[in-house]
């Protein structure tokens, strides 16, 4: 599902499957874009860091109501 000939990260045939990793990798290796990829990953770092913060605050809020 996720490769499409020789291990290449498209995604499948169109994209249609590629995650946030998959486009950081293929930005640098196929397209060899190292700007476009530094941002995308740091975009997802970022993403990572808000679900993060969103999590360990639901969950002290969830253990406080006991």
């Amino acid at each position: 599902m996720f490769t499409s000939g020789s291990g290449a990260l498209s995604g499948g045939t169109l994209g249609q499957f590629q995650t946030m990793t998959m486009f950081v990798v293929e930005a640098l290796r196929s397209h060899n874009r190292w700007g476009y990829a530094a941002t995308a990953g740091m975009v997802l770092f970022v993403l990572i860091i808000l679900m993060s913060a969103i999590n360990f605050l639901m969950v002290r809020r969830i253990s406080s109501e006991r």
